[in-house]
């Protein structure tokens, strides 16, 4: 599956939030920060290696003070269950920054 995460131009009080001002990005599955976290603001995409089993991932904006958006829409990963395949099944998932 493929989730698109569009960096905030803003800050939550509406203040401007510019490139230069992204320290990075964390990746939550199933509510729960995920080892690949914190992606570098100049990181564009990651993959992250699922087994069979529902999860939802969202993510987050850190500034480079160290200050955490609200978290971003949610996505819901459906891996089904397949008896030939290996214990983890490659979920790619890019990150589009703007």
């Amino acid at each position: 599956g493929v989730f698109t995460y569009t960096a905030p131009t803003e800050r939550e009080d509406n203040t401007p939030l510019s490139p230069e001002e992204i320290g990075g990005y964390n990746v939550f599955v199933n509510g729960e920060l995920n080892d690949i976290s914190p992606l570098l603001p100049t990181d564009t995409g990651f993959t992250l290696d699922l087994p069979s089993g529902e999860y939802i991932v969202t993510m987050t904006t850190l500034d480079t003070d160290g200050r955490e958006s609200i978290p971003s829409d949610a996505l819901t990963i459906d891996v089904p269950f397949n008896p030939k395949a290996p214990s983890g099944v490659t979920v790619n998932i890019t990150i589009s920054i703007n």
